[in-house]
């Protein structure tokens, strides 16, 4: 019962969303490459997506980004986010997707940056 009133973070977490990703969602800030990650990975399974272009870096964000990953999102199902490894500015990650009925696993190295005082998803590497 209390895993739907507080289901669990699509993040992989095993903390309840309202207090792993969502404060993120809300306008928190995430202290680590890591927890800014899992929270981009949740917020395309709840489908936050202003919050995955606020945090995408200015100097890569592309013009039509929020169309893009809107669309995207709608027509996926996020299963599973495994963190490989992290540090202070990469994060490497495989994401298990369903888009269009198909299954495949997302392997990157995300390189993320601290511009005043925030992180932001700058690039795959």
């Amino acid at each position: 019962m209390s895993s739907v009133k507080n289901p669990l973070c699509p993040c992989g977490s095993k903390e309840n969303y309202e207090s792993c990703c969502e404060i993120y969602h809300k306008g928190a800030t995430a202290p680590t490459a890591e927890k800014l990650m899992r929270s981009r990975y949740s917020a395309f399974a709840k489908e936050e997506i202003n919050y995955l272009v606020q945090t995408h870096h200015p100097e890569t964000r592309p013009e039509g980004l929020f169309e893009e990953l809107s669309e995207y999102a709608q027509n996926a199902q996020f299963l599973e986010l495994k963190i490989v490894s992290s540090d202070d500015t990469t994060v490497n990650f495989i994401a298990v997707i369903m888009h269009h009925g198909e299954v495949f696993e997302q392997r990157e190295n995300s390189l993320f940056e601290n511009l005043n005082k925030r992180l932001y998803y700058k690039s795959a590497l």
